[in-house]
């Protein structure tokens, strides 16, 4: 009867930690308060948020963020990319930004519709140039491997291939349930936030104001569940035979980081692998984040390799 009773008083105890440590107190309208200037649409899903800027002319060249850090990851990229002619779209993944918090298992797939519906709707129909980071990297080539006549270049940029350097936040959330709940809260979104003040760092100027938007989203109804779906499902898994379905159809680059803490050497190594005339642009004692630490290289690259240009 002790045991009982003891068990009984910890789960209500865990219970009560768990509500009072609810960060999430913001709706999603209150937070599109901000955004009155932003772009919203609807699709089948939800309601996604967008940016399309630069000549209406110019070839598109579709930014893909990652799996934590919404659109504001290519803040830095946008004017040199429409300055060199391109018509510039990016958008939030659903429950990342301004985009709509839904209730849906988190899959590559989900993200792939997600992409391709916007592009449906918008009626982009000529073949976008990606710049994808990270996991936004792995959504492109997936993209790319699905509809290949859809994408012309891509920008790999710090890229997934399968799955990402540390661990503990996808063994946490595949604990039985309560358990991955409480770690969702307690642990792995409090080391997202302090991995994303990390990255922003290097951004002194805009450091605070991209960690205030961060900070916001895990505060956003819905965040925490989104997350712990993306943690759970194939999401962040093997995106192999995807880059094998690519490699001879697509024309690629890579932009990494050599003291990336996410991707390491040996999953840049398995891309080369894959596609051996891959051109690698490695950012000496740079992070995950090139495109933040070294913009400026990072852009050139880029437009030049867009353009055809030689470095």
């Amino acid at each position: 009867m002790i045991i009982i009773i003891s068990f009984v008083a910890g789960l209500t105890l865990l219970a009560g930690l768990y509500l009072i440590k609810n960060r999430e107190r913001y709706t999603l309208s209150e937070y599109r308060e901000i955004a009155k200037t932003h772009s919203f649409i609807q699709l089948q899903q939800g309601i996604t948020h967008y940016q399309l800027i630069g000549p209406e002319s110019g070839q598109v060249v579709l930014l893909i963020h990652g799996g934590t850090i919404p659109l504001f990851d290519f803040d830095l990229q946008i004017s040199a990319l429409a300055n060199a002619g391109f018509r510039v779209l990016r958008y939030d993944h659903y429950s990342r930004g301004y985009s709509e918090y839904i209730k849906a298992d988190y899959t590559r797939d989900l993200y792939v519709h997600q992409l391709k519906e916007l592009l449906d709707v918008l009626e982009i129909t000529s073949p976008v140039h990606i710049i994808g980071h990270c996991f936004g990297s792995a959504i492109g080539v997936r993209f790319a491997a699905r509809f290949p006549q859809r994408v012309q270049k891509i920008v790999l940029l710090a890229p997934m291939i399968h799955s990402i350097q540390s661990q503990v936040a996808f063994t946490l959330a595949k604990l039985p349930i309560l358990l991955d709940h409480l770690c969702i809260r307690f642990i792995i979104v409090p080391l997202a936030i302090k991995r994303a003040a990390v990255l922003f760092s290097s951004v002194k100027e805009k450091r605070e104001e991209f960690l205030s938007q961060f900070k916001r989203m895990t505060e956003t109804k819905g965040f925490e569940r989104s997350l712990l779906s993306l943690l759970k499902q194939d999401t962040m898994q093997n995106y192999t035979e995807d880059y094998k379905k690519i490699a001879d159809s697509h024309t690629c680059m890579i932009i990494w980081g050599n003291k990336d803490t996410n991707i390491s050497r040996e999953m840049i190594d398995a891309i080369e692998k894959i596609m051996p005339q891959i051109p690698l642009y490695e950012f000496d004692s740079i992070g995950h984040s090139p495109n933040l630490e070294q913009a400026n290289r990072f852009n050139r690259l880029a437009v030049d390799f867009l353009t055809d240009k030689k470095e």
